[in-house]
């Protein structure tokens, strides 16, 4: 008998043995009276599993799936007219099943080739994807187009005739993305067993739709290593750990951490096994283990229920009637669960019975058998061959029943939905359990569709109790910084170099600091009850995230390492930090921080310029120059308005002769100068000789009192303001100032949140103040205190927080805060990564403290009561003395003024003595000086006045002050400028030598007489 025929009738004498043991009773598993009395066709299942105790259940479960499928498809068809096409009428459905070792690829190709020349029409499995029999199988499955059912997770399925059951790799790294941004994860330790581990791994931190920063940590297992890994764990507060591995060696992972101490609600741990349900979790949960889980949700619950007591009643039957066959080891684990693996080969099964009782239609499925090794030999020779050439009788049927397959739609998987997309399933939904003291709990689903959105049904533990408070010691990191954290007068030796510096290699001690951090902290603490302990940042910076390697594009996306004390909080060494922290956005993506304690912004220190002496016309200060200008205007276009309107009004020429109602002339008192007089006088709130009596002439002479009662007032209330108040200018007040100049320098601290600001910012001003400091790193000192002195030798200005500008002000009296602040920030107390209670608790503990003006009282404390410069705002001294820099520009015109006069004086007396000298026919040098001669005489009220049309001179002496006219003087010789000045006289008679006397005396005498 050949070889072939010997294996086939082995195979054949198996399968009925096993059928044999596997059969229930006739009345149960054989078909209806109404079938057809015909012989069946075999039709053989092929199916592979490891020889270990995971295959064996997943192979119990295709033995009890091959028996339960057609009973629960036969009674669903019941007596309908499709029963007699049933494909369970007309065919037997033949289980071939091999045991493989792992990644022996001699022994699957022998395996597969086997199955092909029984005549397997599909094949389930291989279970070993880590291994290479499974890319051997479905190679071997796609050349002779046979539909293979793969049960394992799988980096890519491509093969033609290739259908993957398991969720996929790409499925279980999405739904993690969404575990750990449902968490509020930053950090995140991966502790991984294999190539897909790592190329899940990948998956989760590329397609992550959560812009916050997510640092992650690679950690492969390894058995024998596994206690000094936890060990590491332990010390470097990684506390968020994903479990990636298999199933036993995720339970020896789970008993380990709890050997070191780690199964406690300050770990969690996310086991992405989606079997891990089935270990024996029940002690971890009593002992207070956080730990979250995901497993595949059942299509229907009922049926998936149904399904399990049936699997328990196979397993019992099986038990009893042979404890040591492979079948008592049953279906379901020692707890009664229901694996992964074996759900998957009873879902496997249940949808190939589908596909070929659609596949049948009526039509007669013949079995066919290859000769594999005929298969290899004729496709190493030429192109495969059609499928015609193995399968005669049915040319179709792989492609056929694979289309079938891809169409699916079984809505009462014990895994969900079977639907497919391509090659892989397309509608899969996860749920979600966390473990508490009692046993598992679903908390979430997560589906395919919403990815991101995971359907939370309730919290996953008590977040009151995840960080007590109390008894809690906690690790703070801190940078000295006046007036934060400083040290006590009497340690400064111990601490403080020379040069006021902390010494390097020092450690802090609690009881040896001030400050408002320090004063803060305790008032936390006595509420809270915890205990801490402080060390200094190991180089003294709160930290930067500084660029690594070259980089191009943006700046932000590009991989940088943090310093100071933001490295000691991502690395886990301290659990807070203390300080001047400024809460920024490159920051956060990276830790946390509580609410704000200090509000602040970015602001500019300056050394306080120098008051400026006012100058000798600051009297003109309190009227800009346009108002002196528009006064001065004013002046003259009212003067020529009022000298207008005086002539142009009747009710302005008057009678020179008042006491004579028959004049022959009017007269104008208001000539151009008698105007200008006016309107200065009554400017300067004086006196006038002219008064306007037209009612035209005195609405503008009200109009313009009144105007000149506003100027004045208002000048003379804001001068007392100029001359009292001493005022400095300082040549920049914002930061525009900054960038317009080149004489002052300025800068920021090197390494801190303000450099960050200017390196960041997108405004043009400060973009261009940034490469400004780029280019010149020595405008960077490396401390505070460098800056402040600084500043306080001249020609540089600080750019650094609000608050530590307000506390230097305070001490330094020569240093002042110039404009206003730049941006809006706040200091914070940072919190190590996914330490979210404790931020919280932090947070609730400030916010008491602003309620109860603690922290104003700690404020006033440091920054008021200490200062040295208390009681000399400006705001608040009395107003000074004025001396000659206030107002010795008012005597500088009253100078002037008086030296005009005299040169008006003498150019009047010069023109005066031309005349007399011309009218009289002398020297114009004797006329000046017999001119200066009467002048200089204090005694002589009266002199001579000489007639200018004959050189006659009339005078008298002493104390008479009448003037005489000569016999032939007739009024109408006087000129009109006298006549307007009321400097003109009146005859009495027609001739003679009459007696002259001022006209106005005389007539109104006479006429009284």
């Amino acid at each position: 008998m050949p070889a072939g025929r010997r294996l086939a009738a082995a195979s054949a004498l198996v399968a009925a043995f096993v059928s044999t043991l596997l059969t229930p009773p006739a009345s149960s598993v054989t078909a209806p009276a109404d079938c057809p009395q015909r012989a069946k066709m075999q039709l053989g299942i092929g199916a592979l599993f490891n020889h270990s105790l995971d295959g064996l259940l997943k192979r119990n479960a295709f033995y009890f799936a091959l028996t339960d499928v057609r009973q629960r498809m036969t009674a669903e068809l019941g007596e309908s007219a499709n029963l007699s096409s049933s494909i369970f009428c007309r065919h037997e459905l033949e289980p071939i099943v091999k045991l493989l070792s792992d990644s022996d690829v001699f022994q699957t190709s022998q395996a597969v080739c086997q199955m092909l020349e029984e005549g397997a029409v599909a094949l389930i499995g291989p279970d070993n994807a880590a291994g290479s029999p499974g890319p051997l199988a479905a190679s071997v499955t796609s050349l002779t187009r046979m539909p293979q059912l793969e049960l394992q997770s799988a980096l890519s399925t491509t093969e033609e005739f290739m259908l993957n059951l398991h969720p996929s790799v790409d499925h279980i790294s999405r739904c993690l993305i969404d575990i750990v941004d449902y968490f509020r994860w930053q950090e995140v330790l991966v502790v991984y067993e294999n190539e897909e581990s790592l190329f899940r791994l990948e998956n989760v931190f590329s397609n992550r739709r959560d812009t916050k920063a997510l640092y992650f940590r690679i950690k492969r297992y390894i058995p024998a290593e596994v206690y000094s890994l936890l060990k590491e764990v332990g010390s470097a507060g990684w506390t968020k750990i994903i479990v990636d591995l298999s199933l036993q060696s995720s339970a020896h992972f789970l008993r380990a951490a709890t050997n070191k101490g780690l199964m406690n609600r300050d770990f969690h741990f996310v086991l992405a096994n989606l079997d891990a349900s089935t270990l024996s979790l029940n002690d971890y949960g009593q002992n207070g283990a956080n730990l979250t889980l995901m497993r595949v949700l059942p299509g229907d619950a009922e049926h998936y229920g149904s399904v399990l007591s049936a699997m328990r009643t196979w397993t019992e039957r099986h038990q009893r009637v042979d404890p040591s066959s492979y079948e008592s080891v049953g279906i379901l684990t020692q707890d009664g669960r229901l694996g992964l693996g074996p759900a998957l080969v009873y879902d496997a099964v249940q949808l190939l019975a589908s596909a070929l009782t659609a596949f049948s239609n009526n039509r007669r499925l013949h079995q066919t058998k290859s000769n594999c090794s005929e298969l290899f030999l004729e496709t190493s020779s030429q192109p495969p061959l059609p499928i015609e050439t193995h399968q005669q009788s049915q040319p179709n049927l792989g492609a056929s029943l694979m289309s079938h397959l891809r169409s699916a739609n079984l809505s009462k998987g014990l895994t969900g939905r079977m639907q497919f997309s391509g090659n892989s399933r397309s509608d899969l939904s996860l749920e979600l359990l966390h473990l508490q003291p009692d046993g598992l709990k679903m908390f979430a689903n997560w589906t395919q569709a919403a990815r991101g959105q995971l359907h939370v049904i309730r919290e996953p533990f008590d977040l009151k109790n995840v960080f007590p408070l109390k008894n809690k010691v906690l690790r703070v990191v801190a940078v000295a910084t006046q007036p934060f954290i400083w040290i006590k007068r009497e340690y400064r030796g111990r601490y403080l170099d020379s040069n006021d510096k902390v010494k390097p290699d020092v450690e802090f001690h609690r009881q040896h600091l001030e400050g408002f951090c320090i004063d803060m902290m305790e008032l936390i603490a006595n509420r809270t009850g915890l205990e801490w302990t402080i060390y200094r940042a190991p180089d003294g910076n709160y930290g930067n995230c500084e660029p690594v390697g070259p980089c191009s594009g943006d700046a932000s996306q590009c991989p940088c390492e943090w310093s100071g004390i933001m490295l000691e909080l991502i690395e886990g060494r301290a659990d807070i930090a203390l300080g001047s922290f400024t809460i920024t956005y490159e920051r956060e993506k990276v830790i946390d921080f509580t609410k704000p304690f200090m509000n602040l912004g970015i602001s500019i220190l300056f050394k306080k310029p120098k008051s400026e002496k006012p100058g000798l016309f600051s009297f003109l200060n309190p009227l800009a120059v346009e108002i002196w200008l528009y006064v001065l205007a004013a002046y003259i276009v009212v003067t020529l308005m009022i000298y207008a309107l005086a002539r142009f009004s009747p009710y302005e020429w008057l009678n020179p002769h008042p006491c004579r109602e028959e004049s022959d002339y009017l007269v104008n008192t208001f000539s151009l100068s008698n105007s200008f007089w006016f309107t200065v006088a009554t400017l300067m709130q004086q006196g006038s000789d002219v008064n306007p009596r037209a009612a035209s002439t005195r609405l503008v002479s009200s109009i313009w009192w009144f105007f000149t009662l506003i100027i004045i007032s208002s000048y003379t209330a804001n001068l007392a303001a100029f001359l009292t108040v001493e005022r400095m200018v300082s040549p920049i007040e914002s930061a525009e100032d900054l960038v317009k100049q080149s004489a002052i320098e300025y800068g920021v601290l090197s390494g801190g949140s303000t450099e960050t600001f200017f390196d960041t910012s997108q405004i043009d001003t400060y973009k261009t103040m940034a490469n400004y400091m780029k280019e010149r790193p020595h405008l960077k000192p490396k401390t505070t205190e460098q800056g402040i002195e600084r500043v306080k030798k001249g020609g540089y200005a600080f750019l650094m927080e609000s608050a530590m500008i307000e506390y230097h002000v305070e001490r330094e009296c020569k240093l002042v805060q110039v404009g206003g602040l730049i941006d809006s920030k706040g200091y914070g107390i940072g919190v190590r990564p996914n330490r979210e209670k404790l931020r919280d608790e932090l947070t609730l503990k400030i916010l008491e403290l602003q309620r109860d003006q603690e922290l104003q009282t700690l404020k006033n404390r440091w920054w008021k009561e200490t200062g040295a410069c208390r009681g000399q705002d400006p705001k608040e001294s009395a107003a000074s003395a004025l001396d000659m820099h206030n107002v010795g520009g008012i005597f500088l015109v009253l100078v002037c003024g008086l030296v005009l006069a005299v040169l008006v004086a003498l150019v009047e007396f010069v023109w005066n003595s031309r005349k007399h000298a011309e009218a009289g026919s002398q020297p114009l040098c004797a006329e000046m000086s017999n001119e200066l001669r009467f002048s200089l005489n204090c005694y002589a009220s009266s002199k001579k006045r000489i007639d200018s049309s004959n050189g006659i001179g009339f005078g008298s002496s002493g104390g008479d002050n009448r003037h005489r006219f000569g016999a032939d003087d007739r009024l109408d010789d006087v000129s009109e400028e006298d006549a307007s000045m009321g400097r003109i006289g009146d005859v009495s008679g027609g001739g003679g030598n009459g007696q002259l006397t001022s006209w106005r005396h005389v007539l109104c005498k006479e006429t009284v007489a």
